[in-house]
């Protein structure tokens, strides 16, 4: 487990134990147990934006200073997700939609068709997400350098 509550230096030693933990597991169980590990992250209400990310910080820096609103949420499980060992390859991408109430859902898919961060502590198929949003945003892992964290 994370320690959420403890100091920046907890949190990543413990955030390096637990993707330890997720080598052992075959993908569809690393990606649920990545799901659920984040869904105890503290939440709070803005911290990235959504349309800037040559603001978002790296993983160590995102574990160290703790802050997680929703998209720093969904950018937790993608860092984790890309630092999986056998996740290395899979397609990656953090999408920003927005529903017709004008709501925002900041969404990791993997390879297509896992949804993480959609509803809370699952992961869903992508056919289940709601009709009618609207893609804002897109960003690959090359859009995030995530093969730079290796």
């Amino acid at each position: 487990m994370i320690e959420w509550q403890g100091s920046g230096e907890q949190r990543l030693r413990s955030w390096r134990q637990f993707r330890l933990t997720l080598v052992d597991l075959n993908p569809d169980a690393a990606i649920k147990a990545i799901s659920h590990e984040w869904s105890y992250c503290p939440f709070v209400g803005k911290y990235l934006a959504p349309h800037d990310i040559t603001q978002w910080p790296d993983p160590w820096t995102l574990l160290s200073e703790g802050k997680f609103c929703s998209l720093a949420r969904a950018l937790g499980m993608l860092y984790t997700v890309a630092l999986c060992e056998q996740l290395k390859e899979c397609d990656l991408n953090l999408n920003i939609y927005t529903n017709m109430a004008g709501e925002r859902y900041d969404l990791v898919m993997v390879n297509g068709g896992d949804v993480l961060n959609y509803v809370h502590d699952s992961v869903v198929k992508v056919d289940s997400i709601e009709s009618g949003l609207d893609l804002q945003y897109r960003y690959s892992r090359a859009d995030l350098h995530t093969d730079a964290f290796r």
